[in-house]
């Protein structure tokens, strides 16, 4: 399993970061453990450029899903990915 860096505070020009497990990386975006609810696993989809999460965390299936779905629609590379609030509800990843 790989690890990447997400951003858990930003203060300022200063990003705090720390590296959590990744099942899946594509296009700039991964898939990032996010955590236990439930006792099931919850996972949330991070952009890689700024190691913040696009969505609510989801059960593993889902959030490989929505990254399927989600990875061909915008350049996540970039700092600001362009992506419209109707096309990541069309995902699923947020309620319209």
């Amino acid at each position: 399993m790989t690890h990447v860096w997400i951003t858990t505070s930003i203060d300022g020009n200063t990003r705090t970061q720390r590296r959590v497990a990744c099942l899946r990386q594509d296009r700039g975006l991964a898939v990032t453990y996010s955590g236990y609810e439930r006792e099931l696993m919850r996972y949330t989809l991070t952009h890689l450029a700024t190691g913040k999460s696009i969505c609510a965390a989801m059960p593993e299936a889902q959030a490989l899903a929505a990254l399927a779905a989600v990875a061909p629609l915008a350049d996540w590379e970039a700092d600001e990915p362009r992506i419209t609030w109707a096309e990541l509800a069309a995902c699923g990843l947020v309620k319209p």
